[in-house]
């Protein structure tokens, strides 16, 4: 905006730092106005430092509660089979987002004991090396829960069944 100053706020009223900032700016345009306030600007400081740490804290206690829940489902649907996404791949395995939850649980390098598998160089898949399989950020696989901690807000996976085999190419299409 290029502007030496700027004020963002919502209205109507969600939050409390918009309302210091409504009480702040009715008393700048009207300063008989009672709902005005006038702050200093240590008092904005620490309101602002304050108000950020508690908005933070309700954030994460948000996060927490809906992990806690989503976890709690899956805690009553052990060995249940679910569609997923590979979302991330790391060294001790991969995490898989359950499709219809929104939840990622742990699908362990362990637990892919069906094959002998290699981390591709660029490190986004997991390699198969005799049945030519890659598991890697945005494959489509079908796994089973084993375990669901609410507390702590993890998931356990297993492979379902075997990811289909890559099938070799005919080659470049000719036009």
């Amino acid at each position: 905006l290029a502007l030496a100053e700027y004020a963002h706020f919502t209205s109507p009223i969600r939050r409390y730092p918009d309302l210091v900032v409504h009480r702040a700016l009715k008393m700048v345009i009207d300063a008989g106005d009672a709902t005005g306030r006038r702050y200093g600007a240590n008092e904005l400081g620490n309101l602002g430092q304050d108000l950020s740490r508690l908005e933070k804290r309700a954030d994460e206690s948000d996060r927490y509660v809906d992990t806690f829940l989503k976890c709690s489902y899956l805690r009553e649907r052990l060995g249940q089979t679910f569609d997923g996404i590979v979302t991330t791949v790391v060294e001790y395995g991969c995490f898989v987002q359950l499709r219809g939850i929104g939840i990622d649980g742990l699908l362990r390098l362990e637990a892919l004991d069906d094959d002998e598998y290699v981390m591709e160089a660029n490190g986004q898949a997991w390699f198969a090396t005799r049945r030519k399989q890659k598991i890697g950020i945005g494959s489509a696989i079908r796994v089973v829960v084993t375990n669901a901690n609410p507390v702590e807000g993890l998931v356990d996976l297993e492979l379902d069944a075997p990811v289909p085999a890559i099938k070799p190419g005919r080659g470049k299409m000719r036009r």
